[in-house]
């Protein structure tokens, strides 16, 4: 019995002093890579906000720089990344096909910058079926389509599938320098009037993702870039996946959630094109709304995106789209009363917030925001169109269009957690932007 009391107190002796030491003691240093910090530029005609960043890491810069981006008018830039390989640092850029002609590339290249392009012309063999309708195509504004029959000027292909460089795009604006430290634009580096969108990091998980597929287009793999059965080769997932399970679901069933990362201004989900279908998100979310759709965009395409914020106008939905002036205008939603214009810019990022507007309950719900690299492209890289009986033509139609099966890109998203988070925080701010926007900058069509 003595001997158990005995062994009591030594084990409490114990005890106490460990606390002791730790009270004592300093907290173990933190390992900053391990945690993500963000800061936000949102929605300014002040496109120095984006270029800042970019110059103040790209001047810094001690060992590499690894930038894609799709365009470079900004002389600018282009010294900065021509200082910092002068100096030592190993710089490497990649970018579209169709952008080598920039000022900023013919510079680099002038220098001695290594530039790597990639999304050009794509040829390949589509469905057998398709082969007898591929012999002449006449060219549209948005798409061409192709068939046998002469329908104006013909372009001979002997049975392929012809992509022009323009209709695929490499539209990534992103930089990964010394590992860590990223900067990411929706917004391309062009010299006339725009909307800047965009972020810096520094974070060794988002280092490597970014890592990863700059790599990957640096070796020359781009949504260009087909297998044996025209799919892809670029590989699919970057980042963690966080799992949860599914309320009142069958036990062991889970919810597999979007690559996500832990920052200081929470979840903040990135996705990479063609592996992940930027523009389907999009439209997901836009169905999933629970109050309002507020959707800013270069250009708007996509049919299957139109008919879901049809659906929500129609629906008594807080629909909202800004395009650029001169670009293609939805009609069905410009008859909705939904679209305004915004004049004297050669380009908008692609941005979208849902449910910042009380539902028709009066409830709140939780935000998303989402940024996209490139405009509301169509999903599928072609369809088959058969052509009206009077027409004179027996055979389908092949119509050809840009897509985002052939765009590589980034999206953004932020993400309220079940509730809305009220204060200062990053959604707000864009969503004033965005607003502002709207009700100051935008008219109606």
């Amino acid at each position: 019995m003595w001997c158990k009391k005995q062994l009591k107190y030594s084990y409490l002796s114990v005890l106490v002093l460990v606390l002791a030491s730790l009270m004592s003691c300093e907290a173990p240093p933190v390992d900053e890579h391990a945690y993500t910090k963000m800061q936000y530029y949102h929605l300014s005609e002040d496109v120095s906000e984006i270029q800042a960043p970019l110059l103040e890491l790209v001047g810094g810069a001690e060992t590499s720089i690894d930038i894609a981006l799709a365009r470079l008018e900004d002389d600018t830039v282009a010294d900065a990344l021509i200082a910092a390989q002068n100096r030592g640092v190993t710089v490497r850029v990649v970018t579209d096909t169709q952008s080598m002609g920039d000022s900023g590339f013919v510079k680099l290249i002038d220098a001695g910058v290594e530039v790597v392009q990639g999304d050009g012309e794509v040829k390949y063999l589509p469905d057998p079926t398709l082969t007898s309708v591929l012999e002449a195509c006449v060219e549209f504004a948005n798409y061409r389509e192709c068939t046998r029959r002469d329908g104006g000027v013909e372009q001979p292909n002997d049975g392929l599938m012809v992509r022009p460089d323009e209709y695929n795009v490499m539209t990534n604006n992103f930089a990964v320098v010394d590992e860590f430290n990223i900067w990411v634009s929706a917004t391309p580096l062009i010299a006339g009037g725009t909307v800047g969108i965009g972020w810096t990091s520094y974070s060794q998980d988002l280092g490597m993702a970014f890592g990863r597929e700059f790599q990957q287009m640096a070796g020359g793999v781009f949504a260009t870039t087909l297998d044996n059965f025209n799919g892809p080769v670029k590989s699919t997932v970057h980042g963690m996946l966080y799992e949860s399970r599914i309320p009142d679901a069958t036990p062991g069933r889970y919810l597999q959630l979007q690559p996500g990362y832990l920052t200081n201004s929470g979840m903040v989900n990135i996705q990479f094109n063609p592996q992940q279908r930027l523009v389907k998100e999009m439209i997901d979310e836009i169905y999933s709304a629970r109050a309002s759709v507020f959707l800013m965009t270069d250009e708007l395409l996509h049919d299957f995106a139109i008919n879901a914020l049809l659906y929500k106008a129609s629906a008594g939905f807080d629909v909202r789209l800004i395009v650029r002036e001169g670009s293609v205008l939805p009609q069905a939603l410009v008859d909705a009363g939904v679209v305004k214009v915004i004049a004297d810019v050669d380009y908008l990022p692609t941005v979208m917030i849902t449910d910042h507007e009380e539902d028709r309950n009066g409830d709140l719900w939780a935000r998303a925001a989402m940024s996209m690299s490139h405009p509301m492209y169509r999903s599928a890289p072609f369809e088959v169109v058969t052509p009206d009986p009077d027409s004179g033509f027996t055979n389908d139609f092949v119509r050809i269009y840009p897509s985002d099966f052939f765009a590589d890109g980034t999206l953004w998203t932020m993400q309220e957690y079940l509730v809305r988070t009220d204060g200062d925080t990053e959604i707000e701010r864009l969503t004033l932007r965005w607003l502002n926007l709207w009700n100051n900058r935008a008219t109606t069509p």
